[in-house]
């Protein structure tokens, strides 16, 4: 009977790329085991959104939400919000033009008071020339945070409920 099979994998690496296979070819798929899990890419911006509403200074969650396929935010507009971002930390440095240097600082911040914010920069990204879809992204992406962020009390399990609803990954997730 070929109605269940397995595929066991000895590394957790693998499995959103066999998943991605599988699902592309309507093979219904069931991932056992929370590594595979939590590489998915639903789960992933699950998390993200998560982080931020938790830290306003998770850079990295920041980078993976902004970079995902859904908010598909490219690397120069990335690197130009790194730049807002080390403007609203006020953060001091050298300043030669490189746009992926700038966002490399924006993630390589330690002491919280100076911290460049991805999230704040989204919120306020200033009069640098990012793209106009970027910045109509931005604004979407910052409303919708906004809008968890009011809820970011509530029990967890009801957040994360706001936030896949928020997402639109009811389907996705289910």
């Amino acid at each position: 009977d070929w109605s269940q099979i397995a595929v066991l994998t000895r590394t957790n690496s693998p499995i959103g790329a066999i998943f991605e296979a599988l699902v592309s070819r309507d093979v219904p798929v069931e991932i056992v085991g929370l590594g595979g899990l939590l590489e998915l890419p639903e789960i992933v911006e699950v998390c993200s959104v998560l982080a931020l509403l938790d830290d306003v200074s998770a850079n990295p969650a920041a980078i993976r939400l902004l970079t995902s396929a859904r908010w598909a935010i490219g690397i120069a507009d990335l690197a130009l919000l790194g730049r807002r971002a080390a403007d609203l930390a006020s953060v001091e440095g050298p300043r030669d033009g490189d746009l992926v240097d700038d966002l490399g600082r924006a993630l390589a911040g330690t002491e919280a008071v100076a911290t460049p914010s991805l999230l704040e920069a989204l919120h306020d990204p200033g009069d640098l020339p990012y793209s106009p879809a970027a910045r109509r992204r931005f604004s979407r992406l910052a409303h919708e945070l906004a809008g968890l962020r009011a809820h970011a009390g509530e029990p967890v399990l009801d957040l994360v409920r706001r936030v896949v609803t928020t997402l639109g990954l009811e389907a996705e997730l289910a």
